[in-house]
């Protein structure tokens, strides 16, 4: 089975792919395949250069990217999650896979935006408008700038949805009851 996760920033896909790890499933994580390319071309990993570089691979590789290059490496049979999808293609993509699902992560901005504050990373905005401004071109995709990022568009690709603006211990309990669901 795959589950890929999607989801706004800061709403809990790496929690939810943490859990799932634990429950048995292997790790594949979009935004560490994207990392990964970028320190093998030297490049400084700030949220810019990031936005910059995966606008110039969907350029250059497809809007799947970088979906098309780890859906490769998956075998048929075992368990994994997905997280990390920025726009519909790599959704498409993994959904060429058999028994994948994909599940949305969510929570309200004001949430996601304290634990924004609360994991401290460096580069991340400091303020409200600061989130909201790359919160809105990650969701929506707005102009140049969103080349290739559409997260509203991967939520509504979703095939079920985890609403996840309580403790970690209900996000466990919501992904239990999906992952009974997905067994039926």
């Amino acid at each position: 089975m795959i589950i890929g996760i999607v989801g706004p920033l800061c709403s809990g896909k790496d929690v939810t792919s943490q859990i799932l790890s634990e429950e048995g499933f292997e790790s594949i994580s979009s935004g560490d395949a994207i990392r990964k390319d970028m320190k093998e071309k030297g490049i400084e990993l700030t949220r810019e250069n990031i936005q910059e570089f995966v606008r110039r691979m969907r350029r250059e590789e497809g809007l799947a990217y970088p979906a098309n290059k780890f859906v490769k490496r998956i075998i048929e049979g075992k368990d994994y999650v997905v997280s990390g999808f920025r726009n519909i293609e790599e959704v498409k993509e993994v959904k060429k896979l058999k028994y994948c699902y994909i599940v949305a992560v969510d929570a309200p901005e004001r949430v996601r935006f304290q634990r924004m504050k609360e994991r401290n990373r460096e580069k991340d905005p400091v303020t409200f408008e600061e989130f909201k401004e790359i919160d809105d071109m990650e969701m929506y995709g707005e102009g140049e700038r969103g080349f290739g990022f559409n997260i509203k568009g991967c939520i509504e690709m979703s095939d079920y949805e985890i609403f996840n603006d309580e403790s970690v211990e209900e996000l466990k309990k919501e992904i239990d009851n999906l992952l009974m669901n997905l067994k039926r």
